[in-house]
Parts: structure tokens; sequence; C-alpha cells
């Protein structure tokens, strides 16, 4: 039915449009006419099937060399990538083997150069420790924040021993609203009422936070102990220095160090007044935020060890009745 439709209308065509169809009268009859126009539409798309193909089969033929090359190159790559592998390889066992030969052939001498490698880190180490002392305060043990080279402070002063009273007294001068405090060895925080309190800091080794009251308070020192104290009132409060130590080994100063880390600072901090034993470089006190310029001979006197005995068996005799 397809076909004879398309005669058809093949017909009517030529029938409407004949003088372009057919343009010579005698040429034959429109049936010859169809087949003609048949036979060259047909070519034509023959030829372009053709051409279509051709075009197909160069691609497909660039396609597969192409392929090839790549195939090509991979394994060129994988190949190189094994021999470097395999290089890598060769060298690092044979570096290996040269190892353990020389540590076969010398033992004793890798062992001695171990040492000698752990004796540097170790002098080293020390250098370190020893600059980083020095540059904070100057002390020969200035890791322990106990010890400080008066050459690390400044405005540095000693005692005049003509300046320097005894404290005959310590009983009266406790009065009958002060409190005999004492912090004993160890680590101790001390504080203060508000009487002229007596405050025992000079127990050997032992490492005291005071802080002082509102009266005319009294602070021991002695040979290897260490006060840090708060709120010391330079018009008032004093320091009662012990038979352990010596007018003439006391030396006094302002602290240089940096860091100024509140409650943290170390004791020779710049916002310090730091006080010193020449003969051992310790601490006996730090008064914080203190400037050294307030402090004067008159802040020290002299006190002795038994009365200071007495006075705390006469505390503890006090204390035992009031329980």
């Amino acid at each position: 039915m397809e076909s004879a439709n398309n005669h058809l209308k093949l017909e009517d065509h030529n029938q409407s449009h004949g003088d372009i169809i057919n343009p010579d009268p005698n040429a034959g009859d429109a049936s010859a006419n169809k087949s003609i126009g048949s036979s060259v539409q047909e070519s034509d798309f023959n030829a372009a099937l053709d051409q279509a193909a051709d075009a197909f089969g160069d691609a497909k033929g660039k396609a597969k060399d192409l392929k090839g090359k790549v195939g090509d190159t991979l394994g060129e790559f994988k190949d190189t990538a094994f021999d470097a592998f395999d290089k890598a390889k060769s060298q690092a066992g044979a570096l290996l083997n040269e190892a353990k030969n020389k540590d076969g052939e010398n033992p004793n001498d890798n062992k001695s150069k171990g040492s000698e490698s752990g004796e540097k880190v170790a002098d080293l180490d020390k250098s370190a420790k020893s600059q980083s002392g020095s540059s904070s305060s100057g002390s020969k043990s200035a890791e322990d924040g106990l010890h400080v080279s008066p050459d690390a402070l400044a405005d540095t002063k000693s005692l005049d021993p003509t300046q320097v009273r005894n404290e005959e007294n310590l009983a009266a001068r406790l009065g009958a609203n002060g409190d005999f405090l004492d912090g004993g060895g160890g680590s101790n925080t001390v504080i203060g009422a508000g009487g002229s309190d007596i405050i025992r800091g000079d127990t050997e080794g032992s490492f005291n936070t005071v802080t002082t009251g509102t009266g005319k308070d009294l602070i021991t020192l002695g040979q290897e102990a260490t006060n840090r104290v708060f709120d010391f009132d330079p018009a008032n409060d004093q320091f009662g220095l012990t038979d352990s130590l010596t007018l003439d080994s006391i030396l006094f100063g302002q602290g240089t160090n940096p860091q100024t880390g509140g409650l943290d600072q170390p004791l020779d901090s710049k916002n310090n007044t730091v006080v010193v034993d020449k003969t051992s470089e310790h601490i006996l006190a730090s008064l914080t935020f203190t400037n050294v310029g307030d402090i004067s001979d008159q802040n020290f006197v002299q006190v002795s060890s038994q009365d200071l005995d007495r006075l705390a068996a006469g505390a503890t005799g006090q204390a035992a009745k009031a329980a």
C-alpha cells in the first residue's frame, strides 16, 4: 500500500508539475520518470552510507592504534617502576649489610660512640638549664627557684651591723593580742591576725607562704628556709635574723626576673624585694610587690633561737590548756 500511495502521489505531482519533471513532451510516460527519480535518490543515499562507513572504519582503525600505543606506554611505565624499586631495595640491603659488618668488627667502638653521644646530650641539657637559669635569675641552682646570685639582683644593699638591734623580749613584743605562728617544716601557709604577730619561718628546709596582718609583725629567718611574704609593711613589719645567720651574710635587692605571673611568679620577680643569704645564695624571703627602696636596716632585728624555742613552748602549753 505504501508503494502504491507513493506512486499515486508521484503521478499527481507529475500531473500538476509535468513541465518541471518532464519538460520534453516526447520523453516517455510518468512511470518512466518515476523510475529515473528513484534511481537518483537511491544513488545519493548509498554514496552517503559508503562515506559514513569509510569514516567509521578510519575512526576504528585510529582507536585501535591509540589503544596499542597506550598499552605500550603503560607497559614501559610499569617496567621502569619495577626497575627503580628493585634498585632502591638493593641499595638499602647493601647499606644494612655494611652497617652490620661494622658493628661486628668494632662493637666496643660503637658502644663508645653511643656513650660519647649520650654524654654530649647530657652536657647540652646541662648547658641549656644553666643558660635558662642565668637568663631568668642568674642562680647557681636556678632550677629549684630557691637560690639566686646577688649579681642577678638590682640595687643590692648589705646590712650595717650598727643599725641592727637585738630583740630581747619576744613575749613583750607579742603582747596580749598577738599570735605566735609556727609553720614548722615543709611547705606551709601562714595567715597573720590583727595583732602584732610573731611568725616563725626559720625552720631549715621549710617553704612558707605568709600573709601578714595589720599589726607590727615579726617574721623570723633562718639558714636554708624560705618565706614568700605578702602584704609586708615596710613601715611596721620586721625580719628577725636567728643565730644560724650572720649580719654580714645578709643582702637584699630588687628582683630582675621578667616573669610576673601573679601568685605563680618566681621569687626573684622584678616586682619583688629579695633577701638572700650570700654564703649559700639561698633566698630567705621574697617580698611580693615591694620596692627595695622601701626596705632598710630598720626592717631587721636579731633574735635568739633559745628565746624563740621558749616562746614556742609557752604557746604550745597555752594551746594545751585551752584545749
